[in-house]
């Protein structure tokens, strides 16, 4: 009850909660004794989340069964491939959003000079939907007094992809309307869920895709350590073994055996502050009694019903598994390296800095255990980068929050990842101790196969330091390594592009007042084969040639726009700035692919 208010009973107040949240200053906020008039401010405050854009299908999958091609009727190219589009985003107002983004018109776009066959319009940007996941609905009634803020609501970004979801057990045709565009969206601080939808087709009222957007399945096993989702979930699929005698169906006929195609997807466990070393809540004896398993795992989750599929987690009894005592919450980094639509292996770091990886190459199949979860898949620890002892009793730890990034360099699988404190950005640094953040480049020998699990894991003694230096020039190790300034985080994605490693950093400043602090952001760009550094002479190289200054705020993941003229690297600033960049450019003509611009 509120005094003054027109609540009388818990059902008055409930109806209240449903009227604020859709747009009605149930609760006065203007303080003008007026319940039932609209709020300025509707739309929640988007945090963590970006918006993805769900337009027409690719065209990459043309080729598989049922999906295209795009002429042949039924196919899900023939049925989807002029829908609507809709972009979807996450806010702290308890909902992930819908929002108009354009139709597709046919004949000529009047706006513009060239002629066309069909165009897609600008959309209005009204909101079509906005749900509100299961999970999230014992905290809404925090909404209208969250200032200052204690609850998140759905921060994360969403994934999204098309994939095959077979109508039945067995089934192995794939039918056009068996093709579903599904979109996975985490909670982030919000929660520890995530939730599933179908957004196939957004004309859609019934059917197997509708109505439209059609729930899947939420993620929210209270039997399964999941702590807050941060980790953004990797659409793909797998291989695992089929009925005896149902013969291959993954993919090319290669000797797979009884195999079928799962399509799944694979997350970081999460979050959690008791396991985050570099915070004062971490608790890292298994013995201690907070201890929780929490965020300390990986997960492959069946994209039809949200069913783990496997799962690497802390296990104490477990030789390799009992070495998973921090946190996930990286997206992991899923490659596909012999591009046979498969997944091959899985990279991602946890925030003891250790790099994990899975070997998912071979068809997967479960033992004669009884928990029906495929474990045949090799995992273990790829590099380790343990903490720097402080004195004291006191440890610093290279946290990974962010997936590693992939090439091919000189024909090896080459990762390349840096470490942070994502959550606790004041951190700066301790003078004359070497616990600065690194960012590592290393080759991995055997991606695959026997031996794709180093018996014991890489350190940073297998790659080269070339801090000091302008470039690597050791070709007998397995990579090199930049060590940052004091204070200074790798806090945001890595893109690779044309040869070329581009991140960003953010780097505290001590301005000698705790409650002022600040920092400026930066912007690193170098060859990934020698080291040498983008902004310098390649006569010259000099280590300073690596990095940019972008000026204070903290900075955002690099984006890339390809045009007529090469690339622009952008990047946005807390600060407010967004400066832009030329980047790496090919001068001649390449002899294969380096990138493409899909214009349809």
């Amino acid at each position: 009850y509120i005094e003054g208010s027109p609540f009388a009973t818990h059902e008055d107040l409930a109806d209240a909660m449903v009227d604020y949240l859709t747009g009605t200053d149930a609760f006065d906020k203007d303080e003008d004794t007026v319940f039932n008039e609209p709020r300025d401010k509707i739309l929640g405050d988007i945090f963590h989340a970006n918006a993805v854009l769900i337009g027409p299908p690719p065209i990459a999958l043309a080729a598989e069964d049922g999906f295209g091609p795009p002429e042949t009727a039924g196919t899900f190219l023939a049925m989807h491939g002029r829908r609507d589009r809709r972009l979807l985003i996450g806010a702290n107002d308890g909902m992930l959003h819908g929002i108009e983004a354009g139709s597709y018109q046919t004949g000529d776009n009047p706006i513009t000079p060239e002629g066309e066959d069909g165009y897609y319009e600008m959309g209005t940007g009204n909101e079509d939907f906005a749900w509100i996941p299961g999970q999230l609905l014992p905290t809404l009634k925090y909404i209208p007094r969250n200032l200052p803020r204690k609850y998140y609501f759905v921060d994360g970004t969403t994934s999204a992809a098309d994939a095959w979801l077979p109508s039945a057990p067995g089934d192995t045709t794939k039918e056009g309307d068996e093709w579903t565009t599904v979109s996975v969206t985490g909670y982030r601080k919000g929660g520890s869920g995530y939730l599933a939808l179908d957004v196939t087709d957004p004309s859609a009222v019934a059917g197997t895709h509708g109505p439209y957007p059609k729930l899947l399945w939420e993620l929210d096993d209270p039997n399964e350590p999941f702590g807050e989702s941060w980790s953004q979930m990797i659409i793909t699929r797998v291989k695992v073994e089929g009925g005896v005698g149902s013969g291959d169906h993954c993919g090319a006929d290669d000797g797979d055996g009884d195999c079928k195609e799962q399509w799944v997807g694979i997350i970081g466990a999460g979050y959690n502050r008791t396991g985050d070393p570099n915070l004062l809540s971490y608790i890292g004896d298994p013995n201690s009694v907070g201890w929780t398993n929490e965020g300390r795992g990986i997960y492959i989750i069946n994209l039809e019903d949200g069913s783990v599929v496997s799962k690497f987690t802390y296990d104490r009894a477990d030789a390799v598994a009992s070495g998973l005592t921090d946190a996930v919450a990286s997206t992991p980094a899923v490659l596909d390296l012999d591009f046979d639509g498969f997944a091959d292996v899985v990279y991602v770091g946890d925030l003891g800095g250790w790099m994990w990886k899975w070997d998912l190459s071979t068809v997967g199949t479960d033992s004669a255990d009884a928990d029906s979860l495929i474990d045949s898949w090799p995992v273990g620890p790829f590099f380790q980068d343990d903490g720097q002892d402080l004195g004291a009793g006191a440890n610093h730890w290279r946290s990974v929050f962010f997936p590693p990034s992939a090439t091919m360099i000189d024909g090896e699988l080459t990762l390349s990842f840096g470490s942070g404190e994502r959550t606790n950005l004041p951190y700066p640094g301790v003078a004359g101790v070497d616990e600065n953040n690194r960012f590592v480049v290393i080759q991995d020998p055997n991606p695959t196969g026997p031996g794709s699990i180093p018996t014991t894991p890489y350190t940073i003694a297998d790659v080269t330091d070339v801090t000091a230096t302008g470039i690597d020039t050791d070709p007998t190790d397995l990579g090199f390594f930049i060590s940052a300034r004091d204070g200074e985080k790798f806090v945001t994605d890595h893109i690779t592009f044309q040869g070329f490693l581009i991140t960003t950093t953010y780097a505290v400043e001590d301005t000698g007042d705790p409650c002022n602090a600040g920092g400026s952001s930066f912007v690193y760009i170098f060859d990934l084969a020698t080291g040498a550094g983008f902004f310098g002479s390649d006569d010259s190289p000099e280590a300073s040639d690596r990095s940019l200054s972008l000026g204070g705020g903290i900075p955002s993941s690099p984006a890339i726009s390809v045009g007529e003229n090469g690339a622009t690297i952008f990047v946005s600033t807390s600060g407010g700035s967004v400066p832009s960049l030329e980047g790496p450019n090919e001068d001649e003509s390449p002899v294969e692919l380096v990138y493409w611009k899909q214009e349809r």
